[in-house]
């Protein structure tokens, strides 16, 4: 994760990470944030935001 942040810090990838961290903490706003991040950055990782949604 450390590379990924490091690389990529603002990637639809870092981004899911961090959701899914506010997620286990219970924070589904921050989760949700982040979860958007990505669709406006670049829609076609709504994928990634889907499949999160269906675990």
């Amino acid at each position: 994760m450390m590379a990924l942040a490091l690389a990529a810090p603002d990637s639809a990838q870092m981004h899911q990470v961090i959701a899914h961290e506010e997620i286990k903490q219970g924070n589904t706003n921050g989760a949700i944030a982040h979860y958007r991040k990505p669709m406006i950055v670049k829609s076609r990782y709504l994928v990634i935001i889907v499949e999160e949604c269906r675990k």
